[in-house]
């Protein structure tokens, strides 16, 4: 792990920043076992103050996002939004053309205030084997698609071609008489 030094511009979430500079450390401080650094905020309501913190609680700013990468801004933390381009050089480092979700608006942000949206933990469910992604759309052998309707009877997920999201086809019973189900 590469140690933070004085100068270094480091990623952070305190006091609602997004990014700072180290002006000071690592230092031991009274009553800690972890090293602490000073830094100064770069941006947010502190701005320009210098804030005590220690080491683990920041990281080596280094953007890599790429256009289309999914992210969270730090002021925003709620919400996604996708990476348009950059990262394009600013006088308080990189920053980045995002795109909200949300509204569907443009805005530039800080490459220190991105963080990697959260991947969707992957909803599956496993039947005679094979694991089915339930988010995704599988055509029988007679061509037609199905698709789940993320209702369960009997703990097995329903599916449905007719995207009629009450119908009560289950996957195993899909399967045994319109299977193998392919992967759309």
């Amino acid at each position: 792990m590469t140690e933070i030094k004085v100068g270094d511009k480091v990623a952070t979430t305190l006091f609602d920043a997004t990014h700072g500079v180290v002006v000071y450390g690592p230092f031991a401080s009274a009553g800690l076992t972890t090293p602490s650094l000073l830094v100064e905020l770069a941006d947010g309501p502190r701005s320009g103050e210098c804030v005590q913190t220690l080491v683990r609680y920041v990281k080596l700013y280094t953007p890599t996002y790429t256009p289309g990468t999914e992210v969270k801004r730090a002021e925003h933390i709620g919400r996604t939004y996708t990476v348009d381009a950059g990262p394009f050089p600013g006088d308080l480092g990189p920053f980045y053309v995002v795109t909200g979700k949300h509204t569907g608006r443009s805005v530039t942000a800080s490459a220190a205030s991105l963080r990697p949206a959260a991947p969707k933990p992957a909803r599956t469910y496993t039947y005679d084997g094979v694991t089915y992604d339930l988010d995704a759309k599988y055509r029988d052998r007679v061509g037609d698609v199905y698709e789940f309707t993320g209702k369960y009877i009997n703990g097995l997920p329903t599916v449905t071609c007719t995207e009629w999201e009450d119908n009560t086809d289950t996957l195993d019973d899909t399967v045994r008489h319109w299977g193998p189900l392919t992967r759309v």
